[in-house]
């Protein structure tokens, strides 16, 4: 949380959260949701894992290949009725200016 996610992705896919946070106007409450959006993403290893396990898995984040759908997640998680519209607005702004897909 220190490097707001710059240890846990690349950069450009830190970026692209960077952005959808700057987009946001709660930005802290934005972060929070990206940080439960990414602990339900690796749910179930914790589950299934011990203390120890946990927290290598809390520490060395496994790699993802779309972070849209942590955006996605947190949006939803924040509010459940707009966050479809707001998350194509951040996808079609991604794609455009990123050239993300």
């Amino acid at each position: 949380m220190r490097l707001l996610f710059g240890r846990e992705f690349p950069l450009k896919e830190m970026l692209a959260i960077w952005d959808a946070l700057l987009a946001s106007p709660d930005f802290a409450g934005m972060v929070e949701y990206i940080c439960i959006a990414m602990l339900l993403y690796i749910r179930d290893a914790l589950l299934c894992n011990d203390h120890t396990g946990c927290l290598t898995l809390l520490m060395r984040y496994p790699e993802t290949h779309d972070v849209q759908l942590f955006i996605q997640r947190a949006l939803f998680l924040r509010n459940p009725s707009v966050s479809c519209v707001v998350f194509l607005a951040v996808k079609l702004y991604l794609e455009k200016h990123l050239n993300f897909e």
